[in-house]
């Protein structure tokens, strides 16, 4: 059997790292898909390693006046939409099992964001001096939401319900914008089948649109990784929809997201 190599001093272990911030090892990992915390993975390495200065910085400036715990100043926001009951995710109070059963992203977003109508969103003229395909692919989502926007008069309109009306379109039609198909797309396009070709695959593969449907369905709330904390930091300020999602993909194009 091969030895376990050792970190270096400056680097430890998972597991002296969550001792040293007096929190779980599944925390430590939180702590990381969040972009609190940067993590290395070595040959020979069977844990993940953490800076160890880093790790004593964040249990200094965590650790609450008078007492042993160290605690995140910034480690939940309240939600109406997603909820924990005995481990179990659940979607406005529904499983986040019989959600997918839906077998619909549209039937799950409704169930999301409310049972109100779509909003249609204008058609995006074309644009011979903007070819999404040329560009590398994290960047033609980014460029057809702005793409969106200019051609939407209500795109800076934070009204809720409107927001909530537009949202599955606009989605719908960024997708199809990076699939190259026409905009607006038919209001019954799945928006797993438009994916997985904006991804390059064929939406001809019904298994491969299956799994690309849960795993959407699946990450309807993404909790708090650092992209969804920029959109809802951005949507603070009142901003429109379009420029929430491009605050989000904007922080997902760092190195560290999802670290």
């Amino acid at each position: 059997m091969t030895p376990t190599a050792r970190p270096s001093g400056r680097w430890i272990t998972t597991t002296e790292a969550a001792q040293r911030l007096g929190v779980k090892r599944a925390t430590l990992y939180a702590y990381v898909s969040r972009g609190v915390l940067r993590s290395e993975r070595r040959p020979g390495q069977q844990e993940s390693l953490f800076d160890r200065a880093q790790i004593d910085a964040l249990a200094s400036s965590t650790r609450a006046a008078g007492g042993a715990r160290p605690v995140l100043r910034f480690r939940s926001v309240a939600s109406a939409v997603s909820s924990q009951v005995d481990g179990d995710l659940l979607y406005r109070s529904t499983p986040l099992a019989d959600v997918v059963a839906l077998g619909s992203f549209d039937e799950a977003a409704e169930l999301v964001l409310g049972s109100l109508g779509a909003q249609p969103v204008p058609q995006v003229p074309a644009s011979p001096a903007i070819d999404l395909g040329a560009l590398p692919l994290e960047r033609r989502m980014p460029v057809a939401v702005q793409l969106l926007a200019a051609a939407d008069p209500f795109a800076s309109d934070t009204d809720p319900d409107r927001v909530c009306r537009s949202a599955r379109s606009t989605l719908r039609s960024a997708v199809a914008l990076v699939a190259g198909r026409p905009t607006p797309p038919a209001a019954s396009a799945d928006v797993a089948s438009l994916a997985l070709e904006a991804l390059g695959g064929s939406s001809t593969t019904a298994a491969d649109v299956a799994v690309l449907r849960v795993l959407l369905v699946a990450l309807l709330d993404h909790g708090l990784t650092a992209s969804t904390v920029a959109a809802r930091v951005a949507a603070s300020t009142r901003a429109g929809l379009h420029d929430c999602l491009s605050a989000a993909y904007a922080a997902m194009a760092g190195p560290l997201h999802g670290a």
